[in-house]
């Protein structure tokens, strides 16, 4: 196989981590976005949300009050099959249904390999200092040098500043806590 020289298009990933030649909608051109995009996001998960911490529709347990049907409640979770259907019920006898999350916040994920590849990049971040995070080496068990950085990261910290780990890690638990109203 043939290589082809690609010195006359590089870079191909811009400072935020995306395809240069694309265009697309909610793609980033600048760090003003980002910031405007903590309001925007604020303002929407308000909607869901509502003015307070009690969600209407729901017992403290995540179980669905009022639902069409409901057992005493016992202080317990437990089971109980109701027309060959087992259910889940919370402590205050309410059926649930729970989905598994793993990963979250994914704060350094996903990595892209920079090693030997520097040229398709029109920026780096400093590998030390603010955005130090964001890079990683030798990832999977394979130690050959390779460096990675996770475009990711450096977004978040852009958009959040020195707390951003905090900061993105509250965001993603509204965001799950949102998505649950839904």
């Amino acid at each position: 196989f043939v290589r082809p020289d690609l010195s006359p298009h590089v870079p191909f990933i811009d400072r935020f981590g995306q395809a240069i030649a694309a265009d697309y909608p909610g793609k980033v051109r600048d760090e003003a976005e980002l910031q405007a995009d903590i309001a925007a996001e604020e303002a929407q998960l308000r909607e869901v949300q509502g003015p307070g911490p009690v969600r209407l529709g729901f017992d403290a347990y995540g179980g669905l009050d009022p639902a069409p049907w409901q057992e005493p409640a016992t202080g317990f979770f437990r089971v109980v099959q109701r027309d060959g259907v087992w259910w889940l019920l919370t402590p205050e006898g309410n059926p649930c249904f729970y989905t598994g999350v793993c990963a979250v916040p994914q704060l350094a994920w996903e990595t892209t390999p920079i090693t030997g590849r520097e040229r398709l990049f029109a920026w780096l971040p400093p590998r030390e200092g603010e955005f130090a995070a964001a890079w990683s080496r030798n990832q999977w068990g394979i130690e050959d040098g390779t460096e990675y950085c996770c475009f990711y990261t450096v977004n978040l910290i852009r958009k959040y500043g020195a707390e951003w780990e905090a900061r993105a890690t509250a965001q993603a638990l509204r965001r799950l806590q949102a998505a649950r109203l839904q």
